[in-house]
């Protein structure tokens, strides 16, 4: 899933090699605990409290939502770092200037010194327990990395639920809390409400959350949190005097005016990324800024806060890769982000497309294929790498249930090239299903398009 072009790599590689609840699928939420998490940051120096933070949890949509986050608090004059996972094509995707790099000597040298000082953190702390887990190492990292680098803000994504994720360790001036469906179970729980409960967890008393679209059942969950948080709670679709969103070939037009604009403009804007979800997430992100930075965001530095949102992207999100036929990358790993994903490629592609697809275990294969099955009459399954378990030929089974026209095609370059002979060259192609799908099929396309991410001057 990752390359190892860049020396910093192998340093990611290294705590990615410590207890790595990632790949491991078999786990319970006993296995998740925030002591240590709170030992590695004392022993280091405690840099998360040097932070502005805002944290965002949620089953789909935090991605997005974190660079617009990012690019606008930059756009208003405050440097800000930028926690994400998983990544794509490299590690440091994860740890970034509101996406962009940081210098390769920056990651060598604080990712150095974690792993200088990490035996004699476990012979005096930890004292015989469980080493820290690559998630831990990866977000002290991060606070590290981003305290060294002088960022005044930050922006955390959680891993796994909310609760007792090693992220858990921040009071942040907002929680952010994007839309949840059932994943995790094993883990979070088997209910909405469940599995609400351990997002709501990243709510702290009298700070502010945000919240987009949710199903009744888990908003009742977070309303109640908020409320026993005495947290000013805002809802996204209450919010919005008038929102709309049309997706075109260039991206997403997002229109959006306030309930409290006494000016009544409404803001319009280019997105550079694809999907009317999109628009949502942009709308959020400009919602929390306003209402967080009231100031700053009411400022001449306006304009440049709507055009660093618009113009923010990020791999595996309705990602063209190629051209002739068009390629289009995107992580959708659950039946309503999947279908929202449909619905944005058939807008702008029309409904004779191809679609590779690849899914992790954990996830709700059979709804997903409910909808990839009604709008796609060619098929390809295809393995999502090694990183997380998973079994295309298990995948395959539940398509073939449904259709028998699904290939299975295990090797991600033979079934690519497999999708481009079924184009004929001008029949579009959808890669989805999960975010290491997109990881395998990303770099055989590397050579046509280069990565939004760019080094940091």
């Amino acid at each position: 899933m990752s390359d190892t072009s860049n020396p910093a790599e192998e340093l990611f590689a290294y705590f990615g090699s410590f207890v790595n609840f990632e790949q491991k699928q078999k786990q319970t939420i006993r296995e998740y605990r925030l002591d240590r998490m709170h030992q590695l940051l004392e022993f280091f120096g405690n840099p998360h409290t040097r932070l502005h933070t805002i944290h965002i949890a949620g089953s789909k949509g935090k991605g997005s939502t974190a660079i617009y986050l990012a690019r606008g608090l930059e756009a208003l004059g405050y440097p800000t770092g930028l926690y994400s996972s998983p990544h794509i094509s490299n590690y440091r995707e994860r740890i970034t200037k509101a996406g962009s790099f940081f210098p390769t000597e920056m990651y060598l040298e604080v990712g150095g010194r974690i792993k200088k000082a990490l035996p004699e953190f476990k012979r005096t702390v930890l004292a015989g327990e469980a080493e820290p887990t690559a998630f831990e190492l990866f977000t002290l990292f991060a606070f590290l990395l981003f305290v060294e680098a002088g960022c005044s803000y930050a922006v955390i994504e959680t891993g796994i639920g909310g609760r007792l994720d090693a992220t858990n360790v921040i009071t942040p001036q907002a929680a952010v809390i994007m839309p949840i469906e059932l994943e995790h179970t094993d883990i979070l729980g088997s209910s909405l409400e469940q599995i609400a409960s351990e997002k709501a967890g990243i709510i702290k008393p009298g700070r502010p959350v945000f919240v987009s679209r949710q199903r009744e059942k888990a908003l009742g969950v977070l309303r109640e949190k908020a409320e026993e948080s005495q947290s000013p709670f805002y809802y996204f679709p209450e919010y919005p005097q008038n929102f709309s969103a049309s997706v075109n070939s260039l991206g997403t037009r997002l229109k959006l005016q306030w309930k409290d604009d006494s000016q009544g403009q409404a803001i319009t804007l280019n997105l550079a990324m694809q999907g009317e979800v999109q628009a949502e997430n942009a709308a959020l992100a400009l919602t929390v800024l306003r209402e967080l930075l009231p100031e700053q965001f009411a400022s001449s530095s306006y304009p440049a806060v709507l055009q660093a949102v618009a113009s923010a992207g990020l791999p595996g999100r309705m990602e063209k890769c190629r051209s002739a036929p068009t390629v289009i990358l995107d992580g959708a790993h659950t039946p309503s982000s999947i279908q929202r994903t449909i619905t944005a490629f058939q807008q702008v592609y029309g409904a004779q497309g191809i679609c590779i697809f690849g899914s992790v275990e954990g996830k709700d294969t059979a709804g997903m294929a409910a909808a990839i099955t009604e709008a796609f009459s060619d098929i390809i399954i295809s393995q999502p790498g090694t990183f997380k378990p998973n079994s295309p030929e298990e995948v395959a089974k539940v398509f073939h249930r449904l259709t028998a026209s699904a290939e299975l095609i295990t090797n991600p370059n033979t079934a690519l090239q497999r999708a481009l002979e079924l184009s004929g060259g001008t029949r579009p192609v959808l890669v989805t299903g999960s975010f290491y799908m997109v990881a395998e099929i990303r770099p055989l396309l590397q050579k046509e398009h280069s990565s939004g991410i760019q080094e940091v001057i």
